[in-house]
């Protein structure tokens, strides 16, 4: 959908409105449409984000998504993905784990974004962060990292 030209039909059609109240309304239309044009546009795609939401939230999974670009919205049915990382061994071992309601909220909305479940988002990013090298070993630096002493520049 080209939102751009959902822009200069609406602009039209209150320009032609504008013109029913005389030609001070006429010339206060004009004037008001330069200003208007970006809020109609952030409100239309608002409007069609909620309702893909909540045709999303109806069907009880991602079915549909909203993809912009500056003057183009697309809906596209995603493609699940498959997973990518290395099979992690077997799945015998338990965690209790106690979080923020928020921090869970989060953690399901990226699985179910992955199409995965939250366990299974949960295995690949404690996997990827233990499989990274350490970065606070003594000698070295890296982000994060603090230095203390004095020093003069």
């Amino acid at each position: 959908m080209n939102t751009s030209h959902y822009l200069m039909r609406l602009h039209s059609d209150l320009i032609s409105l504008g013109q029913l109240g005389g030609p001070e309304m006429a010339q206060m239309t004009e004037r008001l449409m330069p200003a208007m044009s970006p809020i109609l546009q952030q409100r239309l795609i608002e409007q069609i984000a909620l309702l893909v939401a909540e045709h999303n939230q109806l069907a009880g999974a991602l079915v549909l998504e909203l993809r912009m670009t500056p003057d183009e919205l697309q809906l596209v049915a995603p493609q699940p993905s498959q997973p990518v990382s290395e099979p992690i061994g077997d799945l015998d071992a338990r965690f209790a784990l106690r979080l923020p309601t928020e921090l869970k909220e989060r953690i399901d909305q990226f699985a179910s974004n992955e199409g995965i479940s939250a366990n299974t988002w949960i295995i690949r990013t404690l996997n990827a962060a233990v499989a990274q090298p350490a970065v606070s070993q003594r000698g070295s630096f890296g982000i994060g990292s603090t230095i203390r002493g004095r020093g003069k520049s």
